[in-house]
């Protein structure tokens, strides 16, 4: 989830019980108190800003998205070393161009 913004959480429940939530740290707090029967250990899974992390053989990085607090955008780096950036909402500024 990029950010805990309703139309990106839609879906969820406090009985949702399906793949994990990778989010980041600010975004599972808001989620977590969003819906109490979500458990931070087998649903939600907040993710560090700006270290790569393996999921599932692909590296992830969660960078800010300056769109609200919490809110990232995703780096998934692939073995074959194809990137992909998944962004929910965002807002430009100048300083992301060298990042």
């Amino acid at each position: 989830v990029t950010h805990a913004h309703s139309d990106h959480y839609g879906g969820l429940s406090d009985v949702f019980r399906g793949k994990p939530i990778y989010c980041s740290e600010c975004t599972a707090r808001v989620l977590l108190a969003k819906f109490p029967g979500l458990s931070c250990s087998e649903v939600i899974r907040p993710l560090p800003m700006r270290q790569d992390v393996e999921v599932e053989g692909v590296k992830v990085t969660l960078v800010d998205a300056n769109h609200c607090p919490g809110a990232v955008q995703f780096i998934f780096s692939l073995k074959n070393g194809d990137t992909f950036i998944h962004s929910g909402d965002m807002r430009y500024h100048v300083k992301f161009k060298d990042d």
